[in-house]
């Protein structure tokens, strides 16, 4: 199996190959990274229709099993037929499961995306849900200045701050997942997307090549 992963940050690299990589160490991993479109995103406010896509066609000149996004911000960009979004299936383990829900985001561009996600979801389920947005902006230029541990520390301690009535935080963005560890003691559950959607697109995968 070979997965091609599209990132908007090199920091990812690593967490994704590790987490790979104890899935199964057979699978051969490429990775892509187009730091500008998440970039002109969050100075545009909207995404970048076009650079997603040729970006998408550059990884697709080449024969991939999988092609996953790890950025929130062009999740709703991706068709779940030959490109998947990262988020989305913890998205919907979260709704399945909860139905108070803090919303944690630390690039805007992400906030109307992940919401929208969840109330997608919570419509296909038939469930009503509650959404508290979170808002970690401040934390971001930590993360642009490559301290990760800083980044996911200022995150946690937003959201231990934030007044709410919710019983899971979504990390909306891969970069957040970290803060988890700082969030293992709070009246809440702290949850973010990287192994689960990794997971369930590598079962996805190998569950379509059998049934062929």
């Amino acid at each position: 199996m070979k997965i091609a992963f599209l990132h908007t940050s090199s920091s990812h690299i690593d967490r994704f190959d590790k987490i790979v990589s104890e899935i199964d160490e057979n699978i051969e991993v490429e990775h892509f990274v187009n730091e500008e479109i998440l970039e002109s995103a969050i100075k545009k406010g909207d995404v970048d229709a076009t650079g997603f896509d040729n970006e998408i066609n550059r990884i697709k000149a080449e024969k991939r099993d999988l092609i996953i996004c790890t950025c929130s911000t062009y999740g709703e960009l991706c068709n779940d037929e030959d490109v998947f979004r990262i988020d989305k299936p913890i998205a919907e383990d979260i709704v399945s499961k909860y139905s108070k829900i803090g919303v944690a985001y630390t690039a805007i561009s992400t906030k109307e995306k992940s919401v929208n996600l969840l109330i997608e979801i919570a419509e296909k389920q038939g469930k009503q849900i509650n959404i508290k947005e979170i808002n970690c902006e401040e934390c971001w230029h930590w993360c642009e200045k490559g301290d990760v541990e800083k980044y996911c520390n200022e995150i946690a301690n937003q959201i231990k701050h934030t007044d709410g009535d919710f019983e899971v935080v979504f990390l909306a963005q891969a970069s957040m997942e970290g803060a988890k560890r700082y969030l293992e003691n709070t009246r809440y559950a702290a949850v973010s997307s990287p192994r689960i959607g990794v997971e369930k697109y590598i079962e996805l995968i190998r569950r379509e090549g059998s049934s062929h």
